[in-house]
């Protein structure tokens, strides 16, 4: 119960601030969204081989900033292109580092060139969508909407699988993960995103509720990679920042990537190629 509380009273805060910048503009929101990028390259950085900040981190958080700004610019080809160059100077810069440096990485020898690259394409291309659904249409209620169906399906799945409890989900990558939670969660985002869109966003409820689904099993899966990779590099939490989650990475690994997926949803819809 106590840490269901300080888990609610963050993702409050979290919440907050999302709803704040929103309200504000497009420059709040680039702000916000530019210190949770750089917090989760961060925290990235450090889980991929446990090092300090170096100037393979440096480079990373640089060639990220640049293909955000591309972003919420509408440059969307850009910051793509920005993120595939990007990605040969980190592994290159981060093999120098590493040989430089001659860095024996524990417990397991860990390919930091390699993870650092994807943790440019990765996180690169789930901001990227983020900046798109931000600025997309209305982009204050695609970002509110959007908050609430991945922190219903967060909440929905804690919940109900703390106390339904039954069959692990995949025992091998989480152990915390149920059947019971999985489902309740995307039971719990469909009806969230069924009422906020029938009753605030003035939109078809039904439609919202399907679409509730696909984000929630999106949201699942994008926990599912980062559970996947954090047992992989031997680490519990990415970092300590947040209270009940652990760090930014933690809380933001449902979000990343169901930015991709919803993104280039939307943008299919809006009938864009580049």
């Amino acid at each position: 119960m106590k840490n269901f509380l300080i888990r609610t009273i963050s993702g409050f805060m979290l919440f907050g601030g999302v709803i704040l910048a929103s309200y504000v503009g497009d420059i709040a929101f680039f702000i916000l969204t530019s210190i949770v990028m750089c917090c989760v390259a961060f925290e990235w950085s450090y889980m991929a081989g446990k090092l300090k900040f170096g100037i393979d981190s440096m480079v990373l958080v640089t060639f990220l900033m640049v293909s955000l700004l591309f972003g919420f610019m509408n440059y969307y080809l850009y910051g793509i292109i920005t993120i595939c160059i990007g990605s040969y100077i980190v592994y290159m810069v981060t093999k120098f580092r590493v040989y430089s440096e001659y860095v024996i990485l524990q417990p397991k020898k860990i390919n930091r060139p390699f993870f650092m690259t994807m943790g440019l394409v990765y996180v690169g291309l789930s901001f990227l969508g983020l900046s798109y659904i931000i600025t997309y249409g209305e982009g204050y209620y695609n970002v509110i909407w959007f908050v609430i169906c991945v922190s219903a399906n967060d909440t929905g799945a804690y919940v109900f699988g703390s106390l339904l409890k039954g069959k692990k989900l995949i025992p091998s990558i989480s152990k915390n993960k149920t059947w019971s939670g999985f489902i309740s969660g995307i039971f719990v985002s469909a009806i969230c995103s069924y009422m906020f869109a029938e009753f605030i966003w003035n939109k078809n409820g039904f439609e919202f509720f399907l679409i509730g689904i696909f984000v929630a099993m999106v949201a699942t899966f994008g926990d599912l990679i980062q559970s996947a990779f954090k047992r992989y590099v031997n680490v519990k939490d990415s970092g300590k920042i947040i209270p009940g989650h652990g760090g930014v990475f933690d809380r933001m690994d449902s979000v990343m990537l169901s930015s991709i997926v919803i993104g280039l949803v939307v943008w299919k819809m809006a009938g864009n190629v580049f």
